[in-house]
């Protein structure tokens, strides 16, 4: 990619960016007792507000509350990121995305950014971000509600029939996704034309993998070697989109979490990762090995280590 172009693409980008980092709540789901509930109209809000009886009608203030409470109560700390991991909002973050040595789909990406809808979401919310990201493959989107009758991908449909005939929609509310589960509604997307998911290597995984429930197995990245010329060549390559699943980063005491990675600089040898759990982290940039222990975490549900799906989106002249 020609440098001028990307600095160009870069500062047009960099301003929507930033200013999606500020955007306001847009939900959050941790316990098994939230509910969803329509929106009242105005008159019944205000009897909602008035009767002891009834919730009173939540105008964005009530959902605000709950992601400050959830922050202090669960974690109790300020979310502050340790010296090894790198703001991207920062000095040092920002040279390193200028100096970038494959980061050939950032500037898509940083468009299509969002937040997790709920806690549990963030494999689906990776996967609806670097969905939304290609324009080129814009027709292949599905058209449902809220946007129709414009194609555009949601965190809820993606959850298509087919996806449903095999993934428990309840289970996905409560736990969260595995990575093959997470790959299997990756290949059934209709933008996708092909995907590619590996786990890394772990003690309890080299060797045969346990037998898996899911329609999709993913390999076994056998070494750190493979699994950098794989996601660097994928960053480097246009409508290549990298979803990573690791766990304890940036803290150590994060479980298991999904995110696309944007780019790879080279000079300090770091990936950027452009967490989904926006009211929690912000972008940052984690070294390459970090991020490949982190990918070597073992998933309790399946049992396997965790790792990454690569997601090519279809050109605008594919028939």
């Amino acid at each position: 990619m020609n440098s001028h172009r990307f600095k160009r693409n870069i500062i047009t980008i960099h301003l929507v960016f930033l200013a999606g980092l500020i955007s306001g709540c847009y939900g959050t789901s941790n316990t098994k007792s939230d509910t969803s509930q329509s929106m009242p109209n105005h008159q019944n809000a205000t009897q909602q507000t008035a009767s002891s009886d009834t919730a009173p009608f939540d105008n964005g203030r009530m959902c605000i509350d709950h992601l400050v409470n959830a922050k202090l109560n669960h974690f109790n700390d300020d979310w502050s990121l340790p010296e090894n991991i790198v703001d991207l909002r920062s000095e040092e973050g920002q040279v390193r995305l200028l100096e970038c040595s494959y980061c050939e789909d950032y500037p898509e990406l940083a468009t299509a950014y969002l937040t997790q809808a709920t806690q549990t979401f963030c494999g689906l919310a990776s996967t609806t971000m670097v969905l939304n990201a290609d324009a080129e493959s814009r027709k292949w989107r599905p058209v449902t509600q809220p946007y129709q009758p414009f194609n555009f991908y949601t965190q809820c449909n993606l959850l298509n029939d087919e996806v449903r005939e095999h993934i428990d929609v309840a289970k996905v509310l409560n736990e969260g996704m595995e990575l093959n589960e997470i790959f299997f509604v990756v290949k059934n997307q209709p933008s996708v034309v092909d995907a590619y998911c590996q786990h890394a290597t772990s003690a309890q995984n080299e060797g045969e993998l346990p037998a898996s429930d899911a329609p999709h197995n993913c390999g076994v990245d056998q070494d750190y070697n493979t699994f950098m010329k794989t996601i660097t060549n994928a960053l480097n390559t246009p409508r290549h989109y990298v979803i990573a699943n690791f766990a304890g980063a940036p803290s150590p005491e994060r479980g298991g979490h999904f995110s696309p990675i944007a780019a790879y600089h080279k000079a300090s040898d770091s990936f950027l990762i452009m967490d989904v759990a926006r009211y929690k982290y912000p972008p940052f940039w984690i070294s390459s090995k970090e991020l490949w222990q982190a990918m070597q975490k073992i998933d309790s549900g399946s049992g396997k280590a965790r790792g990454y799906i690569i997601a090519k989106t279809k050109s605008s002249s594919a028939n």
